[in-house]
């Protein structure tokens, strides 16, 4: 079944949107006519994202942050604003993974614990803040968050990585309470197992 969506005149902010599944959202709100702010990392790969949508004929801009850092993430944003004026819809899909697995838990680094929350959660929470105003000002709004499975599943091989998305599913929880007040919809979306060619089939399809 294909299901046609219209997003002409909508401002999009998605995360980690490089390559993978958050390149496929992107994508698909750019088939839509959505206007799009690509957020990533990874600049070389974000860059020729926003090329490749930009030839759909919508408005695209990248900007490559590093979300667990305040002032890029507040760096982005204004560019966003300044370019878009507003954002209609925010999706947090930027994440990592963790370098060390389980078990046992000692062999598993302090440092790349604290790696994984600070892209995970924290980061998370640095781009809802940036855009808060934003969604407040408006009373209107989605806020898209994407944590994992991996939340509902832990697991000794992951530890880190299923923790931090437990994490990423409570802080949408308290969000959606406390924005729903002023009319912004917050959703926390959790994948499975996602390969690349499936992201490239969406991407084709």
């Amino acid at each position: 079944m294909s299901i046609k969506y219209d997003y002409r005149g909508k401002n999009v902010v998605v995360t980690g949107a490089a390559k993978g599944l958050g390149k496929a959202i992107a994508t698909k709100f750019a088939e839509a006519g959505a206007n799009l702010a690509i957020v990533d990392f990874d600049g070389e790969s974000g860059l020729k994202t926003a090329e490749e949508l930009k030839s759909m004929g919508s408005k695209v801009i990248f900007h490559k942050t590093d979300i667990s850092n305040v002032d890029s993430v507040n760096e982005m944003a204004k560019e966003v604003l300044d370019t878009f004026g507003t954002v209609d819809i925010l999706v947090n899909n930027a994440g990592t993974s963790p370098k060390f697995v389980g078990p046992p838990l000692p062999t598993l680094d302090s440092e790349d614990w604290q790696r994984v929350y600070n892209v995970n959660v924290v980061g998370m929470v640095n781009v809802c803040k940036a855009f808060y105003k934003n969604f407040y000002v408006k009373k209107s709004g989605k806020i898209v968050n994407i944590a994992s499975i991996a939340g509902f599943m832990p697991t000794p091989v992951i530890p880190q990585y299923a923790a931090s998305k437990a994490a990423a599913m409570n802080f949408t929880h308290a969000l959606a309470q406390e924005m729903g007040n002023f009319n912004v919809n917050v959703n926390c979306v959790n994948p499975g197992y996602i390969y690349r060619h499936i992201c490239a089939q969406w991407i084709k399809n």
